[in-house]
């Protein structure tokens, strides 16, 4: 797949595909919110939105191209028409030569050591996506200082 970096406008988030996608998303806004002790203890969703907390942002930072004169851009789209919502954003995406050559997602991993169930459903999305190249899916956990894992097909 050729890179168009005019495509993504930086505006909005996908919407889920079903009431089943918004639930799941309100609750795990809810479970990563942070409180705001200037309205009493009331917790309020995170301020970075899809950017991701601290230790998310910190994590994206810290990914470099792993090949000479690869360039990476940030929160890139991926249409997911037949995946679990319409769209998905990869944190990462190192472009080589105009094309993709790896993305990077950034997540929690659950004890096991696996991506919790939103960030494989994530992946699941972007590797399906008509899309998606064939490139290496990085998954960063935050989390864990285990290392990447790497998804090829």
């Amino acid at each position: 797949m050729y890179y168009d970096p005019s495509g993504y406008n930086g505006i909005g988030d996908c919407p889920s595909s079903n009431q089943a996608n918004h639930d799941e998303q309100k609750a795990a806004n809810e479970s990563d919110s942070i409180v705001d002790s200037s309205q009493g203890d009331k917790k309020v969703p995170n301020p970075n939105g899809k950017r991701g907390g601290q230790a998310h942002q910190d994590t994206t930072a810290a990914i470099q191209p792993s090949r000479d004169g690869g360039e990476l851009n940030y929160e890139v789209k991926y249409d997911t028409p037949e995946g679990n919502k319409s769209c998905r954003y990869a944190d990462a995406v190192e472009i080589s030569d105009g094309e993709i050559s790896s993305i990077h997602q950034v997540g929690k991993v659950n004890q096991n050591g696996l991506p919790v169930a939103r960030e494989s459903r994530a992946i699941e999305d972007i590797m399906s996506s008509p899309d998606y190249n064939g490139a290496p899916i990085y998954f960063w956990p935050y989390n864990s200082d285990m290392g990447p894992i790497i998804y090829q097909y």
